[in-house]
């Protein structure tokens, strides 16, 4: 700000401490350090207002006061800094009273700047009819003869113009003070000209010069020092990103990181609120709902504490409706993302809209009556199938973001009317308009909308074209989002998006698209494993491991069916039962949340380019449950070894249902009980060419099963293909793997020196099992040897891989996800999946961790990640599993492994091995327990 009469900060006549403080704060405040004349005090304040200290420099103007110096400079003064410091009450108060003193002195220079102030605080606390105070400032300009005050007020007036949505003469007023401020070289007067350019560029639709204008800004303020420019250019840096970034993006985690710095070194009301709203946008934005209302219900706090306005408020109320109908998935079109579940949750959006609405109008603010309008009008299209706003196209959209909002708000109500050819017309555009903008979420949505446009018009091509550009669009998210703090929240969002795809693309009958997005919706960061070189796993993530040990010890002690890890700590073996409970569920989450960042940090990949398939001569079949604005569905893909998809999409069925619910039942008592006739309602999920293959093969074929989600559970080996006595076994060597992506891994991993055709062998003779079966073991020409000690098996079946080519355990598994799966020693771990993941490890090339549940994966489609597969990532290539409980007195499971084991030191295809001895007619007399629960997981 300019000080009547005294010199303009950075002109050649100041004293050097002004002069200088025009490009170097700091060195300028240790120059005027210890002043003493008024003059020279106001004008140190002013310094430490812009270096960011503003609570200071007020301290300093409360020195001057008793002396009645100069009144109506100290108290334009004061008002500044009170102003900068989100007073509103006392700026106001302090301004009036200097354009009083400045009118008694006759002076008119003095009277402008007052004038300018108290439209300043005005514009802050805007309602409309406080623009005759910007009047009043503008009507006494024509008296004043100094320029730079005129040049603030300039500013001012640009300011008031981009509040009514002025932009272009508010470029045009800024771009004028900035040559007066430059003339001077004042570089943070011209960096708060700037800022208006850039929030002018911004709502005129020049997104990208507004942000590197922006990004100069925060430059210029880190080299003159000056922490409230920074604070400034941050609140808006944040907001233009804030529209049409891709989250978890570069710019995204920049506004987030700026946003949060700033927010931690603000020390006023005012700043703290204005760098909130952006990040409680932000996290909406990322889908981290929580956080985002917290951020708003603290700019609710922070806008009382400052006295509020009614623009704030507006912004307010339309921040928590953009929430609530993000958090209830209502901000996508055309079912890719559901709306909000209940009426009260609808009702409350179309409320807060409406109330905002009515908000901006009153204040003239056209602009934010617009972004209501087009919001409310989303709801109408998506709640009701109509919406007057809807019924034509706009022609006031200022850029590309805009256009591709409104092409897809008249592409749903063309939708939603029945006419197919306008809609797709203006979904295409849509999409156009957001690749041009960089909003790719609108770009996705567009792209959905076409595909469903293109499918109901018939033209199975095009649908293919559009869903193939909507993956498109997803991968760049994809990829954005691989780390940081936003890729969990998105995730679900993404998935919904591929899970449709995946069911239009199975209803053209593009089974080559089909297994496209199967493998994207795959955890294809487990194949980052395969290159995981020799990291251990982080800090974090081992204490977290060995609390879930400790916690299930205690919860072990009030119910010993609870298998838990070594000794409870005191303090824990004091906390009740339900207490251990419930901490252990939320350990459970975090173990998942964080074993997905590890993953996606340390070790994920991209997925397979389909190219790579041609070296998988096998048949494959990928299954996968998916959950659609249709309702639940089954699809399944099988690729021939010579490149051909063939794919098929069912609905899930009661009998599916009950199937899925006895599978992943905490109690085993229903599961036990199936037989291969309970698994007939997944016979038609087996596309029909691929079951002819299968019973015209004269051999059983080499046979890829992918599952994902609840179907790990699945004994997949006893679907029939007609009748009970036809299994899938029958016609195939069935070995499962996670992705396509882990599989050619797998595959192409450098081979190993052979170990000696040795087994080693560990029972846990705490438990009721006799295993039998470890006699088998004796065939193995170099020898077999018999573990005794459980704390050797960790060294045994993760480091022994140079010593035996065979490791076999006989024990119990705890059934827990992701790395907490376990093999246990009575109620502690004996080995667990993050032991495969630690140090170096070299296992066995084939183990047997045929144990119950050791390939247990829930409902959870992104972490099948237990044993099986760990050790896979560590460096074996077969590993026996089961997909439920097997008895462990019971003599039929250890005919089965007995026989399997004797083939080890013979076989090069545990998988063929394991399926031949599964195609034994006499086993189909038994409950599916008793031998199809045994699978193995790897390469065949």
């Amino acid at each position: 700000m300019k000080y009547p009469h005294l010199p303009p900060i950075g002109d050649d006549g100041a004293a050097p401490a002004w002069h200088l403080a025009a490009t170097d704060l700091t060195t300028a405040l240790e120059l005027s350090a210890g002043v003493t004349a008024p003059g020279d005090v106001v004008l140190r304040a002013e310094l430490l207002r812009r270096a960011g200290d503003g609570a200071e420099g007020l301290r300093l103007l409360e020195t001057l006061t008793p002396q009645g110096v100069d009144v109506p400079l100290v108290a334009f003064a004061l008002a500044t800094l009170n102003w900068t410091q989100g007073d509103g009450r006392a700026s106001a108060r302090q301004y009036e009273e200097a354009a009083r003193g400045y009118e008694r002195l006759g002076d008119d220079d003095g009277v402008l700047a007052a004038r300018t102030g108290i439209a300043r605080e005005a514009r802050r606390s805007y309602r409309k009819e406080k623009r005759t105070l910007l009047d009043a400032a503008l009507a006494v300009a024509d008296r004043c003869s100094d320029v730079h005050l005129l040049a603030d007020l300039t500013r001012e007036h640009a300011a008031w113009d981009l509040m009514v949505g002025k932009h272009d003469t508010a470029l045009d007023l800024a771009e004028e003070a900035a040559a007066v401020h430059r003339a001077v070289g004042d570089r943070y007067l011209v960096g708060l000209a700037d800022m208006l350019r850039a929030r002018a560029l911004n709502a005129a639709g020049y997104r990208s010069e507004s942000i590197d204008l922006t990004r100069q800004l925060l430059d210029v303020a880190d080299e003159i020092g000056s922490g409230g420019l920074k604070m400034l250019a941050v609140v808006y840096f944040a907001n233009f990103l804030q529209r049409g970034v891709v989250v978890g993006g570069h710019e995204w985690a920049m506004a987030k990181d700026l946003a949060t710095e700033a927010l931690e070194q603000a020390d006023d009301a005012f700043t703290m609120a204005e760098l909130t709203l952006p990040l409680a946008h932000l996290h909406t934005t990322a889908g981290e709902f929580d956080e985002a209302a917290r951020c708003l219900d603290e700019y609710q706090r922070l806008l009382r504490v400052v006295g509020g306005n009614q623009v704030s408020e507006a912004n307010l109320l339309k921040a928590r409706a953009r929430l609530e109908l993000a958090r209830n998935g209502g901000m996508s079109v055309r079912g890719w993302s559901r709306l909000p579940e209940s009426i009260s949750n609808l009702w409350r959006v179309r409320t807060a809209l409406r109330e905002a609405g009515e908000v901006y109008r009153e204040a003239g603010l056209t602009a934010g009556v617009d972004g209501v309008g087009w919001h409310i009008d989303l709801l109408e299209v998506l709640g009701a199938g109509h919406s007057k706003g809807a019924r034509r196209l706009t022609s006031t959209a200022r850029d590309a973001l805009d256009q591709a909002r409104d092409h897809l708000l008249y592409a749903e109500y063309q939708s939603r009317s029945g006419n197919t050819e306008a809609a797709l017309e203006s979904y295409t555009a849509s999409e156009a308009a957001a690749v041009a903008s960089g909003a790719t979420m609108f770009a996705v949505a567009a792209a959905a909308g076409s595909a469903l446009m293109a499918y109901e018009s018939g033209d199975h091509a095009t649908t293919a074209v559009h869903l193939r550009a909507g993956m498109g669009h997803l991968e760049r998210i994809r990829g954005a989002v691989a780390s940081g703090t936003a890729r969990r929240h998105i995730t679900d969002n993404i998935r919904a998006h591929y899970e449709q795809g995946m069911l239009l693309a199975a209803r053209i009958g593009d089974g080559e698209l089909v297994l496209e997005v199967a493998e994207r919706l795959r955890t294809d960061r487990l194949a980052g494993l395969l290159r995981r070189g020799h990291a251990d796993l982080p800090p974090d993530l081992a204490d977290l491991l060995a609390e879930i040990a400790a916690v299930s010890s205690a919860l072990a002690e009030h119910d010993p069916s609870q298998r838990g890890v070594r000794s409870a700590p005191r303090t824990l073996a004091e906390q009740s039962e339900p207490q251990l409970s419930q901490r252990l569920s939320e350990l459970y989450t975090t173990l998942r949340d964080r074993t997905n960042d590890l993953f996606a940090e340390t070790f994920g990949a991209e997925p397979l380019r389909m190219d790579r398939l041609a070296d998988v001569r096998q048949d494959v079949l990928v299954l996968v449950p998916i959950r659609t604005a249709d309702g639940e569905h089954l699809v399944s893909v099988w690729r021939a070894p010579g490149g051909a998809c063939e794919s098929i999409a069912v609905p899930v069925t009661e009998e599916v249902e009950r199937l899925k619910a006895a599978l992943l039942s905490a109690e085993h008592r229903e599961r036990i009980l199936l037989r291969a006739g309970d698994l007939a309602p997944l016979t038609r999920v087996l596309p029909e060419a691929f079951v002819r293959h299968l019973v015209s093969a004269p051999d059983p074929v080499r046979l890829v099963v992918i599952p994902t989600g609840w179907l790990w559970s699945l004994p997949l080996a006893a679907i029939p293909l007609s009748t009970e006595d036809d299994l899938l076994v029958d016609h195939a060597d069935i070995v499962l793997a996670p992705s396509l992506r882990f599989l050619t891994a797998l595959q192409d991993r450098e081979p190993v020196a052979p170990a000696p055709v040795a087994a080693v062998s560990w029972q846990d003779t705490t438990a009721d099992i006799d295993a039998p079966e470890l006699d088998a073991l004796s065939t193995h020409p170099d020898g077999h040897t018999r573990v005794t000690d459980p704390a050797e098996v960790v060294s045994v079946f993760v480091r022994g891989g140079t010593r035996w080519r065979t490791a076999v355990v006989a024990a119990h598994g705890n059934r827990e996800p992701g790395l907490a799966h376990a093999i246990l020693a009575g109620p502690a771990i004996a080995l667990s999946a993050a032991d495969f993941l630690t140090g170096t490890p070299t296992p066995p090339a084939y183990l047997s961790l045929a144990s119950c549940h050791t390939t247990f994966a829930g409902d959870d489609q992104y972490e099948p990640l237990g044993l099986a597969v760990a050790a896979l990532t560590a460096g074996a290539t077969h590993v026996v599993s089961t997909t439920f409980e097997i008895g462990s007195q019971d003599s039929i499971v250890s005919d089965c492994l007995s026989a399997l084991y004797a083939e080890f030191p013979h076989t090069t295809s545990p998988a063929a091995s394991l399926s031949a001895i599964l195609r034994d007619p006499a086993l189909r007399a038994h409950r599916l327990y008793h031998w199809a629960a045994l699978t193995i997981i790897g390469i065949h």
